[in-house]
């Protein structure tokens, strides 16, 4: 129940679209230790890690990707119309996550694909 209100992935999201020089491998090696410690200090078995960690990931991912396409502009929310560019790409990084959600709850918590999705 705790991915339903897990601020990690949009802020993440935020500041490498925001400031895309911490886009970088290093930047990408300390997100992905920060979601391993965090998980791992909290009992978490190295698979379920694994799991939830590319589950994070996979939209951040897709809204990094989306985002690349839209100018720098609109990045920063100077034009009306990059509103609109936030929204269809949360979106569709939320989107992303709850489809891998969808793949891991089944396998981590006998859940369903959709309340997987859902969460």
């Amino acid at each position: 129940m705790l991915a339903a209100v897990w601020p990690a992935n949009a802020l993440l999201l935020g500041l490498f679209v925001r400031y895309p020089k911490l886009a970088t491998p290093a930047g990408w090696i300390a997100a992905l230790a920060a979601y391993f410690v965090a998980d791992l200090t909290t009992s978490g078995t190295l698979y379920k890690t694994l799991l939830l960690t590319a589950g994070n990931l996979a939209g951040v991912l897709v809204g990094i990707a989306l985002y690349s396409r839209v100018g720098m502009d609109d990045r920063r929310l100077k034009r009306p119309m990059a509103v609109l560019f936030l929204g269809l790409v949360t979106a569709a990084a939320a989107f992303a996550s709850g489809l891998a959600g969808a793949a891991i709850n089944p396998l981590l918590f006998d859940g369903s694909a959709a309340t997987g999705l859902a969460l």
